[in-house]
């Protein structure tokens, strides 16, 4: 696994690297099955205050997966909070993509080229679909 954190005009300590790595090691275990060895997690920070008195820090994760990849934005006071958000929604990305996976495997499992046509209220009979 890599993560790739790249920042513009945002100062990362090694406190703040270390933090971000065991975030992005939650995903990875969230993610079981589905994750990569090889799989590179793209982080970046920017400042987006624009030079106004509050800080704002703005955070964006890439995470490629099978036949997919995931992308979350978020905004934060402190690269801490913007991870924070980041692994939120990259959860709840992980959470749809897997649901769609598994979606797949019992649709083509179960179900398969067969379906089930109804002729009465009680009886069925199943149909080759070729």
């Amino acid at each position: 696994m890599e993560v790739k954190v790249t920042k513009s005009q945002v100062n990362i300590s090694v406190r703040q690297h270390r933090y971000i790595e065991k975030k992005v090691m939650r995903l990875k275990k969230i993610a079981g099955r589905f994750w990569n060895p090889a799989t590179k997690v793209a982080i970046e920070f920017k400042d987006n205050s624009g030079g106004a008195m509050q800080e704002e820090i703005g955070g964006s994760m890439k995470m490629p997966l099978p036949g997919s990849t995931l992308y979350a934005n978020s905004k934060g006071k402190t690269v801490e909070s913007a991870i924070d958000v980041l692994e939120e929604k990259m959860i709840q990305q992980i959470d749809k993509y897997k649901g769609k996976r598994e979606k797949r495997v019992i649709k083509e499992d179960v179900v398969g080229r067969r379906t089930i046509e109804r002729k009465t209220e009680n009886e069925e009979i199943f149909v080759d679909n070729i």
